[in-house]
């Protein structure tokens, strides 16, 4: 009997540290939907010319792993991740502006979160799920995009949010966003 206990305890051990399995980084053919180096400078530009400077401070991608320790799947989500902040950000300024972008892939479907705090508020969360059925085109200021996804947040369940719409174009990456509060619409300068 106290040898089955070591066999299976051994067996146990085994199985348990000897099972592993690939986990996928980011897709890095769908990095063209935020196309942005550390140092990038983005610039928008609303209706009364009022231009808003960003500068792209970190970005992450999800590289290729190997789970251990279990036999079931803990593969975590893939994802790619860029954070642009206004020259304000640093000095919590009452015009301080940053927007993050994340990005994450499972398995042939993707989901976009974008996250843009203005005044120090959180003031838009946008997101959609399995974007790639949601792919259209768009004519923005005459250039026409081939590749474009519109995030909107829910204005009758988050009222107070001010930036509730985010137009992403393939290889551009933010293409246009509006406030609600202002009634701005900002359009990147490319």
């Amino acid at each position: 009997m106290k040898k089955i206990k070591i066999f299976l305890f051994i067996l146990f051990l085994f199985v348990f540290i000897g099972c592993k399995y690939e986990c996928p980084g980011f897709d890095k053919t769908l990095i063209t939907w935020i196309p942005y180096n550390v140092g990038d400078e983005l610039i928008f530009v609303n209706q009364q010319l009022d231009t808003l400077y960003l500068t792209v401070t970190t970005k992450s991608v999800s590289e290729e792993y190997e789970a251990r320790r279990s036999c079931k799947n803990k593969c975590c989500d893939s994802k790619a991740t860029i954070m642009a902040n206004d020259e304000y950000d640093d000095n919590y300024r009452q015009n301080a502006f940053r927007i993050e972008i994340t990005f994450t892939y499972v398995e042939n479907w993707m989901s976009s979160n974008i996250n843009l705090e203005k005044y120090n508020n959180n003031s838009g969360y946008c997101s959609i799920t399995n974007f790639e059925n949601h792919i259209d085109t768009m004519s923005i200021n005459g250039f026409l995009f081939n590749e474009v996804v519109v995030l909107e947040r829910d204005t009758l369940r988050f009222p107070d949010d001010e930036i509730w719409k985010v137009i992403v174009a393939n290889n551009y990456g933010i293409v246009k966003f509006f406030d609600r509060k202002t009634g701005d619409e900002w359009i990147l300068q490319y």
